[in-house]
């Protein structure tokens, strides 16, 4: 059966047997922890989901390993969860071979706009963002979300992951490898000398964060992409801010700014 969002999403990963409720882990390392050995230790890694994370209030939550299994990757993909992985990797060459892209669809608002922090209100250290590793120079608050950027002078929109760290309460930083279409649109803002407007989403549909980590042409909008994979348009809002279009099922949404010279 199709599902409409992340919450769904997780209602059939759980019919399926495959989600793991984890309640009282530490943000600090722990989580981390609790995933690596998950993934190490199980024939089968399920999607963990984390609730009332130490400091955090219950309803907090925090899902990782999505897409650890291939059942959860043809659910994923509106295969049927009972394909063997070859019969899979073959059914998802075909269809993307065959597949047409279908542009977004934009709606008029989401869930994310429930509830709206502006200027002085802003303070991301409210959600519960794991520190992963020892080595790690902060706590990641973008690892399995979505980077929505905007060609300057082509206007199609680009939707990567790279990995996002709070600063402080009220700004965070990435960084884009060279070669990355989001950097080749950044290089274009600062050759202008001007900002980048950036969006970023947490908790959506998986298809789109399974659609950021392909290699689709540049031009090309992961949003058209994974569209076609689903065979239907993906809703979006348009953000007053930025103008940028986000995923209309988001739980978060962060807008800010890449400054040049930063």
């Amino acid at each position: 059966m199709a599902y409409r969002d992340l919450r769904e999403w997780l209602t059939q990963v759980s019919e399926l047997g495959e989600l793991k409720t984890v309640e009282g882990a530490d943000w600090d390392l722990e989580i981390g922890a609790i995933i690596e050995m998950a993934r190490k230790e199980s024939q089968i890694a399920p999607c963990l989901l984390f609730d009332s994370i130490k400091g955090f209030a219950k309803g907090l939550r925090l899902v990782a390993g999505q897409l650890n299994s291939i059942k959860r990757v043809a659910l994923t993909c509106g295969m049927p969860t009972d394909m063997a992985t070859m019969d899979l990797v073959a059914a998802m060459r075909k269809k993307i071979k065959e597949m047409k892209p279908i542009p977004p669809r934009e709606v008029k608002d989401g869930p994310f706009m429930e509830n709206v922090w502006e200027e002085k209100d802003v303070d991301v250290l409210r959600f519960p963002t794991p520190r992963y590793n020892i080595g790690d120079g902060g706590r990641y608050i973008g690892t399995g979300h979505l980077t929505i950027t905007r060609d300057p002078e082509e206007g199609w929109l680009n939707i990567g992951t790279y990995r996002v760290m709070i600063h402080d309460s009220k700004s965070v930083g990435l960084y884009i490898s060279p070669g990355r279409h989001a950097r080749i649109q950044m290089e274009k803002y600062f050759a202008q000398n001007r900002p980048m407007p950036v969006a970023l989403s947490l908790g959506h549909d998986p298809l789109l964060f399974m659609a950021s980590a392909f290699e689709v042409p540049y031009g090309l909008s992961e949003y058209d992409f994974a569209g076609g994979l689903k065979g239907a348009p993906i809703d979006v809002v348009k953000l007053a801010r930025t103008g940028l279009q986000v995923p209309a099922t988001a739980e978060v949404v962060i807008e800010g700014e890449c400054l040049p010279g930063d």
